[in-house]
């Protein structure tokens, strides 16, 4: 099953041709950041960052953990794409598609 991620304009994700719901425009915006990196270490302030900028509101880690556990919701039934939880994130290829999995040692 081919998965697909496009980052310019809006952000999607299609699985086998289907069209993924990535949520809100702020969540898909942590997707496209993960993704812009894949296979680099993104530790969670860097996120917080690229995120919301140098203003970012009182409970961005939190929030940020909420996105995140709503896209691995969203790819949890997508063989070949995960997002586990480590101290940074990191997005990892896998052989046909995007792993998105969370630390250095995906």
């Amino acid at each position: 099953m081919a998965v697909t991620f496009g980052l310019l304009g809006e952000i999607q994700a299609h699985v086998g041709g289907e069209a993924v719901d990535l949520g809100h425009a702020r969540q898909r915006c942590v997707l496209a950041t993960l993704l812009v990196d894949a296979n680099q270490p993104q530790p969670l302030d860097l996120l917080i960052e690229r995120v919301w900028g140098e203003h970012p509101p009182r409970q961005a880690r939190t929030t940020l953990y909420g996105y995140l556990y709503r896209l691995r919701q969203a790819f949890s039934d997508v063989p070949g794409v995960r997002i586990d939880r480590r101290p940074a994130v990191t997005c990892c290829p896998s052989t046909r598609t995007r792993s998105i999995c969370t630390g250095s040692g995906c």
